[in-house]
């Protein structure tokens, strides 16, 4: 009798001291299509006079700048006896309770983000609902460490979809805020859902959409991305997953706002919906993409820059190193994938070929900066640069690297020093701190390569570094002069002729339609999408020293031109082989993609 009530004592004080911790968030969707999500936040015993709750500012994957605060209504506080208290507003993001010890819950109401609909914030119709956790969460600040649970009351055919821990089907519990802030939540009605364990990992591909989905080839592929990745790591740092995607079928609604977000324990996926795409992701962008969020559960969930290792949500994030978090996880996403065979190696090229032709550009979009003032500019600017220069840095590195150690170490190798000597020890690392490990491998100084290429905004040197593998994007080919855009009818239309070309000597002239050149009729070739890359191709490969015919229409004449082109250095639309490559250059090329070994 004594030792059973000494056990009942224990339990229910335990039981006791877990819920007096506990920060118990109750979310009511009851009527979704308000747009309005009903939230009240109930509080453990506060011992403190005062207590302070803010709305974050920005998101944990997703570095810019939200207006989250602009969204809370009708904040409210009220003691044990559901009596109000007086709620002082501090400034846009924060509240304070001065009689603290008396609180017992606050309520408010959080508008959605119908005018944005992207990852970091919240979406909310009849059928429907998806939030990121900063969106809705107010922070007890000073509590950030205490247990929180989250308890939805949704319509009854609904359903809730999180990486969270579940208590029941609509409860959930994170050990702490930066969990919770970092575990979005997908709900609504007929979800599909497919589960399934792989190396160790508990997986769930969940899937909103409204047609059929064929998952086989998306769980096949997702098995080999998590193989490759965790050999290359030598660790699992998760023992949970899930892969949330929310496919739309009304791309109007989406306005050109796609992408995908990684999590603590999961990733979202924001796609318009392409008809059975999903029976081959293996050579579209979703394999990559997926391969790309996956890496991120080692570098920046783990390995993080020096001011990404405490979250303060109420201040921008500044750090020159968010290249490295992303442009480095996209290389390696790509790469892995080649080196384990799951893609062809010519994908791993087409991709580097395309990103040499963004960079400028998407530099161009970034102000013109430089990488690591984008980097540090992220909260306030757009970031595209991250993704294809940041990616093609990561490359260069590589390749530098291995260059001066005769293959002995490469990218790899300060990877891991990185994830062993800092995200293991939770320690945030600084530019100093991967230059510091660059030099110590090489036995060189990369100051140099930092200051040219991330502290610069001058273009890289493509050509260069793209030789030491054997390849280049130029060659010399036919030059006519032309250039051109497909209209409304498909067909080939003259945008302009270049002065003194070879095209303009013929007098070839803006908005002539190409109809044929020498005996190749242009209405033959039926896809569309890339007519434009077939006639370019069919232009190229055109002898230069013999003169070609432009069968054309201008107004309602049909004329036939000579154009007799001439070699000139141009631009390809790929990557080659460059003329006389050696064996070095092909040893060095298998080297990069398949491992030192």
């Amino acid at each position: 009798m004594y030792r059973v009530f000494v056990l009942l004592l224990f339990f229910f004080s335990a039981l006791f001291s877990k819920t007096d911790s506990l920060f118990i968030y109750h979310i009511n969707i009851t009527n979704p299509k308000s747009e309005i999500f009903h939230i009240e936040l109930h509080t453990p015993q506060i011992d403190s006079q005062k207590i302070t709750f803010g709305i974050s500012v920005w998101s944990p994957g997703s570095y810019s700048i939200n207006n989250y605060w602009e969204k809370i209504q009708s904040l409210r506080a009220f003691d044990s006896l559901n009596n109000e208290l007086e709620v002082d507003r501090i400034d846009s993001i924060r509240w304070q309770i001065n009689n603290a010890q008396a609180l017992k819950k606050i309520s408010y109401k959080v508008k959605d983000f119908d005018d944005a609909d992207f990852l970091d914030t919240s979406e909310l119709d009849s059928t429907f609902g998806y939030y990121n956790g900063t969106a809705l969460y107010l922070l007890p600040i000073g509590y950030e460490n205490y247990e929180y649970q989250i308890d939805f009351n949704l319509p009854e055919d609904w359903s809730v979809e999180t990486s969270l821990d579940s208590i029941s089907p609509n409860c959930f519990r994170a050990k702490s805020y930066d969990e919770l802030a970092d575990s979005p939540v997908l709900f609504g009605a007929n979800f599909k859902r497919w589960d399934f364990v792989h190396a160790g990992i508990d997986f769930s591909l969940v899937v909103k959409v409204n047609s059929d989905f064929f998952p086989d080839s998306s769980i096949a592929i997702i098995k080999e991305i998590v193989n490759a990745q965790t050999k290359f790591f030598s660790d699992t740092p998760v023992t949970k997953y899930k892969f949330l995607f929310n496919f739309n079928e009304n791309s109007d609604r989406f306005r050109g706002f796609y992408g995908a977000l990684e999590h603590l324990n999961s990733s979202v996926y924001y796609l318009p919906y392409i008809q059975k795409y999903e029976l081959d992701v293996r050579n579209n962008f979703i394999g990559s993409t997926i391969s790309h969020e996956f890496f991120h559960i080692w570098n920046v969930k783990l390995l993080r820059p020096k001011e990404l290792q405490t979250f303060n949500y109420f201040e921008p994030v500044r750090t020159n190193l968010l290249w490295f978090s992303e442009g480095v996880t996209e290389y390696y996403s790509n790469l892995l994938m080649v080196r384990n065979r799951i893609v062809p190696e010519n994908k791993f090229w087409v991709d580097i070929h395309n990103k040499t032709e963004e960079s400028g550009f998407v530099q161009y979009l970034d102000g013109g900066n430089s990488l690591a003032e984008i980097s540090e500019n992220a909260p306030f600017n757009s970031f595209y640069s991250f993704y294809s220069k940041g990616a093609l840095i990561g490359f260069y590195l590589d390749l530098k690297i291995r260059k001066l150690t005769d293959n002995v170490f490469s990218l790899d190798d300060v990877i891991k020093v990185l994830y062993e000597g800092y995200a293991k020890k939770k320690i945030g690392f600084t530019e100093n701190d991967l230059i510091t490990i660059l030099n110590s491998l090489t036995r060189t100084d990369f100051r140099g390569f930092f200051k040219d290429y991330i502290h610069s905004s001058e273009e890289l040197p493509h050509d260069y570094f793209l030789s030491l593998v054997g390849l280049t994007r130029k060659r010399m080919l036919p030059y006519f002069g032309i250039h051109f855009f497909l209209n409304d009818n498909d067909e080939a239309v003259i945008d302009y002729v270049e002065e003194n070309s070879p095209a303009a000597k013929s007098r070839i002239k803006e908005n002539d339609i190409l109809l044929r050149i020498n005996n190749f009729e242009l209405n033959l070739i039926e896809d569309v999408e890339s007519k434009i890359y077939s006639i370019t191709q069919l232009l190229q490969d055109l002898p230069a020293d013999s003169a070609a015919t432009f069968h054309i229409r201008r107004g309602n004449k049909k004329i036939n031109l000579s154009v007799t082109p001439i070699l000139k250095e141009r631009e390809l639309s790929k990557l080659i082989d460059v003329e006389n490559i050696s064996d070095e250059q092909k040893i060095f090329r298998e080297k990069i993609l398949y491992g030192k070994k």
